[in-house]
């Protein structure tokens, strides 16, 4: 994804322009839709996945415990 991001939102490498690059690679990223992925393709919103459930974990006694999923409602 940020390669794509690198390509599609003009990064040239500039270290002149190093922050305005990193926030265009940081916007395109939390805004990406249909991004094909390993294992998903990728719709992001604000940040948060649109397609793809969120998990909560506690942890006790060092183990990961599932409390609950959700998927956003975008």
């Amino acid at each position: 994804m940020i390669k794509e991001a690198i390509e599609k939102s003009g990064v040239t490498g500039n270290p002149k322009k190093l922050k305005e690059e990193r926030a265009k690679i940081r916007d395109y990223a939390y805004n990406v839709k249909g991004f094909e992925g390993i294992m998903y393709k990728w719709d992001m919103k604000d940040g948060v996945p649109t397609n793809k459930p969120i998990f909560l974990f506690r942890i006790e006694g060092g183990k990961k415990i599932l409390v609950d999923s959700v998927l956003p409602d975008f």
